[in-house]
């Protein structure tokens, strides 16, 4: 329990769920279809944060947020050789 007002759940896989303080039955509802149709929870990531009702923020993990900066370093240098 946080602050005595909501929920953060740690998944079996390490992965943290940050519920909302109100409808958090609603929350993991959509936290559910994120899975079935996006496979959520089988990706890289640390920190799945529910609390904004329209919205699921996803934290990559530290090993999977360096990969995707070293690619989008070579994703530039790529765009730097091909304007030359």
């Amino acid at each position: 329990m946080v602050a005595e007002r909501r929920w953060n759940l740690r998944l079996k896989n390490g992965i943290d769920i940050r519920l909302p303080e109100s409808e958090p039955e609603r929350a993991l509802e959509a936290l559910v279809a994120l899975d079935r149709d996006k496979k959520l929870l089988s990706r890289d990531v640390a920190v799945i944060d529910m609390r904004v009702p329209d919205r699921a923020t996803a934290r990559l993990s530290d090993t999977a947020a360096a990969a995707r900066q070293d690619a989008m370093k070579d994703k530039k240098v790529r765009r730097k050789g091909d304007d030359a």
